[in-house]
């Protein structure tokens, strides 16, 4: 019926006249443009469904022809709302068939009327422009049969008309049928492909919002032809960014497109991506003209790092530990710093002057104190630390480096690690360049830090030290009287075996130490005085007992060392200040205080008498006695090993004297299994409470011979001997306080000054008795050390003698003893008294 009729109208338009042929060209151009057609419309319930113009068309479709068969098909499905889709479907597909008919009609009349054409040509080649892309695949044919026709006698129509073209295609890229949106993207694709007019540059901002919202359009095939339309765009960007010619300005086409792109691309979810990969090439090849826009384009690559991430990453962080989570951080920084997004920012710094600084020092601020990625806020502070690398002459403006230095001072103090070693890492970089105000108050905060009892702080403050001293360890040197002591008193935390975390915290403080001094004998002896204060200054003033111990600690290890820098007034000084503080309750760790006192008597020695009255020393010695007596068996055997050298450091004989009675009442005690009030021996383990009795009495081996040594007179000497003997051969006391009993002697027999020759004949034997039994316990190396002992008093004969004769005959044929392989060199002295 097309064909026949398209004859037809070929006759008719060759018998009509010129100003019927032009009436008919204005007939069949609405025809098939629109599809607009004149027909005699009927009333009632049959009515053929009209547009709002009271045009119809011609429906081919043997169902839903009326508006009274939709509206019953609308109510059986209980849907009256379904009217109006119903309608759209009704003139949907005849609208488009009608127009596939009228081509056969225009085709024909096209070869015959060129004159009669030329008043619509600038409305035509728009439309049939787009036609060509449609998705219909007849439509399609049909346009593009015309617009054969049509561009066969006509040449460079696109390039004459492509203004209106352009305009077409822009507007009908919202069209509401999705055909239409879908047609106009694919003909925009080949526009920009293939013509690169003036106007098509001016309207490319204009274009990209819309080319982004259909790449989130509802049909499918819609977003892959905005897609398609995007890729072509792209494309001519960046060509046209890269070259200025006549009548193009690329600094000009740039800043007209880079905020389009930072504000409708990259603050949407959908265009995000393919706006980020644009400004990225933009980067590349508009270096020059993309720096006014610095200050908008950097922070929204900084942003991007973070939403560009994995979410998979996000749900392992949120079913992770704290350690998994630490690794899992420290990975994302690292692929966040190695991004093509970062790679980005790294080719746009030269591009950064003082005026774009200025610009973005605001926004970057920000994301260092507030941005929720971690990946974005570690970006931020790589940025600077590039900065202060490769444009240092920009950080010379102090008020924004140290507004740089204030945001990342929080940052350090962050719960998460990655972006504390990150942003302590920015602000050693920056600290050249901050004012020292700025500087002097980071200090400030690192030293409150660490005199804090706060762990989190604590490691901020170790993370800043060490990358401090790495970077710029020459701001240092002012402040290392202050900060030094601080670090050795965390070298000093109590390290709980078996628990991984106070080992790994312990190692850490410990590896800071090892790089700031050259060794703890030289900070020790360059710093001495400083440590002493700041350990005195805890334990009075403190009030965290764990901190207070570990000041304890410390001064223990800074008196126990020869070149501590302390000299006899110093040291009296300093016992007269930590008395006080022996009275009073027993906390946890008050032993480590006992044993400081105990290193500083032994520092002190004899010289205590010249800086001291009598009365001082006995004011000291009953304070000891006092804590030596206490209940609890640990603190308490700290104390008489301190009683110990008190008595041998002063040769205070009445202290000795003491000593031996307490030690002996203690073994009483122990011996008879008594009970007392020491809580840690309500112990349900029995070797848990033997274990705690035999360290106990190890110590109390070890403080009796320490006090033997303030013995000079025979009566006494021979007393503690006794002694010492009836110890080693008891059978009530166990291994490991006779085995702390004979290395203790070693010592004292090798130091001991005695006024006159001193008989140990019977010492000898039990020193031999033991060993012999230690033999049969397979035990050999410490009956060793008992003739190790022997030995030391065979080469003492000044101060020692043996009745030589007794000793052989008891013991010359001892088989046990002869497995000792000092037996031969023992069988060969000779030390009889003369």
């Amino acid at each position: 019926m097309q064909d026949i009729a398209s004859s037809g109208i070929s006759l008719v338009y060759e018998m009509a006249s010129p100003e019927q042929r032009k009436e008919l060209v204005s007939t069949l151009i609405p025809q098939i443009l629109e599809g607009k057609v004149s027909l005699n419309t009927e009333t009632g319930s049959s009515k053929v469904i009209s547009d709002e113009n009271q045009r119809t068309v011609a429906i081919e479709s043997q169902n839903l022809t009326t508006y009274k068969e939709m509206c019953y098909l609308a109510n059986d499905l209980n849907q009256p709302d379904m009217i109006y889709k119903f309608i759209s479907l009704a003139r949907h597909n005849p609208l488009w068939n009608f127009k596939k008919g009228s081509v056969f009609e225009f085709n024909i009349v096209l070869g015959q009327a060129t004159v009669e054409l030329d008043p619509f040509i600038s409305i035509l080649i728009p439309k049939l422009f787009r036609y060509r892309y449609d998705p219909d695949l007849g439509v399609r044919k049909s346009m593009s049969s015309i617009w054969s026709a049509l561009t066969a006698s006509r040449h460079n129509l696109v390039e004459e008309y492509v203004e209106d073209v352009a305009k077409e295609l822009t507007q009908q890229l919202t069209h509401p049928q999705w055909r239409v949106r879908q047609s106009a993207c694919l003909a925009l694709a080949d526009l920009v492909r293939t013509n690169d007019s003036a106007y098509i540059r001016s309207i490319i901002p204009k274009l990209i919002p819309d080319i982004f919202r259909l790449l989130d359009d509802m049909k499918e095939s819609v977003r892959q032809a905005a897609e398609h339309a995007f890729t072509s765009l792209r494309k001519l960007i960046v060509r046209l960014s890269s070259q200025s010619f006549n009548g193009h300005d690329s600094r000009g086409f740039v800043s007209a497109l880079i905020p389009v792109l930072i504000h409708h691309g990259v603050s949407s979810k959908i265009s995000k991506e393919l706006s980020m990969s644009l400004l990225l090439e933009l980067a590349k090849t508009a270096k020059t003209q993309i720096q006014p826009y610095l200050s908008e384009l950097i922070p929204s690559l900084i942003d991007s790092i973070s939403d560009t991430e994995p979410q998979i990453l996000n749900y392992v962080a949120a079913r992770s530990n704290l350690v998994e989570l630490e690794v899992l951080d420290d990975t994302r920084t690292q692929i966040a710093l190695t991004s093509p997004l970062m790679t980005a920012i790294h080719e746009l710094l030269p591009q950064i002057d003082s005026s774009v600084l200025v610009s973005l020092q605001p926004q970057i601020c920000e994301r260092l104190r507030s941005c929720a990625g971690v990946s974005s806020r570690v970006a931020c502070a790589q940025l600077l630390v590039i900065l202060a690398l490769r444009s240092p002459h920009l950080l010379e403006n102090t008020v924004i480096c140290d507004r740089f230095f204030n945001a990342l001072i929080i940052g350090t103090r962050d719960r998460n690690p990655s972006v504390q070693k990150n942003f302590s890492n920015a602000v050693s970089y920056m600290a050249k360049y901050a004012s020292s105000s700025c500087f002097e108050k980071l200090i400030k905060n690192i030293v409150k830090d660490l005199s804090e009892g706060d762990e989190p702080k604590k490691q901020s403050a170790k993370c800043l030290l060490k990358n401090l001293y790495v970077n710029c360890s020459e701001l240092l040197q002012g402040y290392s009287k202050i900060i030094i002591p601080y670090v050795f008193l965390e070298t000093c935390q109590l390290v709980i075996p078996g628990d991984v975390s106070s080992n790994k915290r312990y190692e850490e403080w410990q590896q800071l130490w090892s790089e700031i001094v050259p060794s703890t004998e030289a900070a020790i002896r360059l710093y001495g005085s400083e440590m002493i204060d700041l350990t005195m200054d805890i334990l009075r003033r403190n009030d965290v007992w764990a901190v207070r111990a570990q000041a304890a600690r410390m001064l223990h290890r800074i008196v126990e060392h020869p070149q501590n820098g302390m000299n006899d007034a110093d040291a009296a000084q300093l016992l007269s200040d930590l008395m006080p503080m022996m009275s009073g309750r027993i906390w946890h760790g008050k032993e480590h205080l006992i044993s400081a006192i105990s290193a500083i008597i032994f520092c002190a020695g004899q010289s205590l008498y010249h800086n001291w009255t009598v009365r001082n020393i006995e004011e000291l010695f009953a304070l000891l006695k006092k804590e030596a007596s206490k209940a609890k068996r640990n603190y308490a055997a700290v104390a008489l090993v301190t009683c110990g050298v008190f008595a041998r450091s002063l040769s205070h004989t009445m202290a000795a004297d003491w000593l031996f009675e307490k030690v002996n009442g203690n073994l009483r005690i122990v011996g008879n299994n008594s009970n007392d009030s020491d809580s840690e021996d309500d112990e349900t383990n029995p070797l848990t409470r033997e274990a705690r009795v035999s360290e106990f009495m190890c110590q109390n081996m070890t403080a009796v011979v320490k006090a033997a040594g303030a013995y000079f007179e025979e009566r006494r000497a021979l007393f503690a001997l006794d002694s010492f003997g009836s110890y080693l051969t008891s059978p009530n006391i166990l291994f490991k306080p006779k085995q702390a009993l004979v290395l203790a002697l070693l010592e004292l027999m090798n130091s001991w000054q005695l006024k006159s020759v001193l008989d140990v004949t019977e010492f000898i034997g039990s020193l031999l008795m033991l060993a012999e039994q230690l033999i049969a316990q397979q035990k050999k190396s410490l009956a060793t050390q008992c003739f190790n002992i022997i030995m030391i008093i065979s080469r003492r004969r000044d101060v020692y003698a043996v009745q030589w004769d007794v000793i052989k005959a008891k013991w010359e044929k001892n088989e046990a003893l002869r497995e000792i392989s000092l037996f031969p060199k023992f069988m060969e002295l000779n030390m009889n008294i003369v």
